[in-house]
């Protein structure tokens, strides 16, 4: 998908590296080696081994992302106050 932008490239895409990925605001890999990052008001994930992308949650600005060792996501939402 050329010219569109990770962060806004629909679910059930596989990432390309022709597409370029905003800035992300937030990143982080859990325990499967999946990449999560916020970009466009979104938290994507990028799944390992597919490259396949997911929305995981919608978010004013994730700020940070991390993985607690039972592989739960905690987002920090800055604007969000969820």
């Amino acid at each position: 998908m050329p010219g569109v932008a990770i962060g806004d490239t629909p679910d059930g895409q596989v990432a390309s590296p022709s597409s370029p990925i905003p800035p992300p605001t937030a990143v982080a890999a859990d325990a499967a080696g999946n990449i999560h990052f916020g970009a466009s008001n979104r938290v994507r994930r990028i799944a390992a081994g597919t490259g396949e992308l997911s929305t995981v949650a919608f978010v004013v600005a994730a700020t940070a992302l991390r993985f607690d060792s039972a592989g739960n996501l905690y987002i920090a939402d800055f604007g969000g106050y969820k």
